[in-house]
């Protein structure tokens, strides 16, 4: 093993370079053996905490990895300037080196993306199919609604946002006065389904917490909630996305990311006749599938 790096603001970059080198050089177990228990990852852990995203990555006020605050973290939502505020300068400082990997800003180009596809599909239907239908699974704070044109948002005619946070389903009960919103605080694997009732279902931040099989199954129960005809869109973070051994080692944050193959494999696995169309596509970092169910 290498000298130690000793925790300093001069040497969060080398540091970072270090965690993932070591990552591509380890035994997945001996990994997770140094990032779980590692003195020296001990100390960084502390002394990155006066960064907010980090801090709050690792503590999980919310009860999970990944939850919808940390995301608005991760790509530099206007709602955190109150809690960089908080924590000075030198937090600030720290923040801008630990939230500048490529996936943040592919993530935000992903909301953007989702925002695009919404506002086409929308407006396209919309004399054909009024009365436009979405559902959201692992919802979050629903951003991707701040980015859609008021024309969009008045042509929804109901949104359902599924989601254990119950703090992130309270931002999406803000947009109660321009369509019906319902929010279901449960699993997204054990709540009670609508059966064909939505135009729409997508899912983006959940897929990284499943297997490859569990993927399979929850896709096929987000189809099963569409009207015939209607569309999928997933996303799931590709394996060569940057600091990841940053998030594991100081967040405690493990997730599932995918391939292009990976992907594509979750579309094969569905129950034959499901859908009529599927394709993968990948933008950035991140891993997409895109179904049209029968």
């Amino acid at each position: 093993m290498k000298v130690e790096i000793k925790p300093s603001f001069k040497n969060v970059p080398h540091y970072i370079t270090r965690l993932e080198q070591l990552r591509n050089q380890l035994h997945p177990v001996e990994w997770k053996e140094y990032a779980t228990h590692s003195r020296e990852v001990l100390e960084w852990r502390c002394y990155l905490c006066q960064d907010p995203f980090t801090r709050w990555g690792l503590l999980k006020p919310r009860g999970f990895a990944g939850d919808a605050r940390l995301m608005d973290f991760a790509y530099r939502h206007p709602s955190v300037k109150r809690d960089l505020k908080r924590a000075g300068s030198y937090g600030r400082t720290l923040y801008d080196i630990t939230s500048s990997a490529k996936q943040h800003t592919s993530l935000t180009a992903g909301l953007r993306y989702l925002s695009r596809y919404l506002n086409h599909l929308i407006q396209e239907r919309a004399d054909s199919a009024p009365g436009f239908k979405i559902a959201s699974y692992a919802s979050g704070h629903g951003r991707e609604l701040e980015q859609l044109e008021l024309e969009t948002l008045r042509r929804i005619d109901s949104f359902c946002a599924i989601d254990t946070d119950g703090e992130a389903l309270n931002e999406i009960k803000t947009y109660g006065d321009l369509f019906h919103v319902e929010t279901i605080q449960e699993d997204v694997f054990t709540f009670e389904r609508t059966h064909n009732k939505v135009d729409v279902v997508y899912a983006f931040g959940i897929f990284e917490s499943l297997t490859i099989k569990q993927s399979q199954v929850l896709l096929a129960r987000m189809l099963t909630s569409l009207k015939p005809g209607g569309q999928v869109l997933i996303a799931n973070l590709d394996h060569g996305a940057e600091k990841l051994a940053y998030y594991e080692a100081m967040m405690d944050w493990w997730m599932f990311t995918k391939s292009f193959e990976d992907v594509h494999k979750i579309g094969e696995g569905l129950e034959p006749g499901l859908i009529k169309e599927c394709r993968c596509f990948r933008q950035d970092c991140f891993n997409y599938l895109h179904a049209w169910k029968t």
